[in-house]
């Protein structure tokens, strides 16, 4: 073994690591592989909040110089909900009242994009993770 194959295996360890130290995560769930600093997640997780934190966790080890990501998010079977039912719940969530800026929500498989005109980046970042919070969202995507 050179030198690359023991940084790669230090690596690998301290991915695994990371993943078993967030309590968000099941490690079990993400396959990890290092290869010449190039860490590569596979599997599947619920939500797309541990899909990203699986990523920052790989980000954040030494000898990690990029990242592929092949992490799937699947929703349980057992939290089946339309995207229909997904967009009311974020109108519902971001207009309470039908008053407020518009946002323009669409959803695609669990996945919703918001957009509309401009928003402050504070506005942006509290609407985005008010609606990843949502039952049967699998991620969001802001492109305002």
């Amino acid at each position: 073994m050179g030198g690359g194959d023991r940084g790669d295996e230090d690596a690998e360890r301290g991915v695994l690591a990371a993943l078993r130290g967030d309590p968000g995560l099941w490690p079990n769930d993400i396959a990890v592989a290092v290869r010449r600093g190039v860490l590569t997640l596979a599997g599947w997780v619920d939500h797309d909040r541990k899909r990203r934190a699986a990523v920052a966790a790989g980000h954040r080890v030494p000898g990690v110089r990029a990242v592929v990501d092949d992490v799937e998010v699947r929703l349980p079977e057992v939290l089946p909900r339309s995207d229909a039912e997904i967009a009311a719940a974020v109108l519902r969530a971001l207009e309470p009242d039908g008053a407020g800026p518009r946002v323009e929500v669409t959803v695609t498989a669990g996945w919703i994009t918001l957009g509309g005109g401009p928003a402050t980046v504070p506005r942006r970042l509290r609407e985005a993770t008010l609606v990843s919070r949502l039952a049967g969202v699998r991620g969001v995507t802001d492109v305002r």
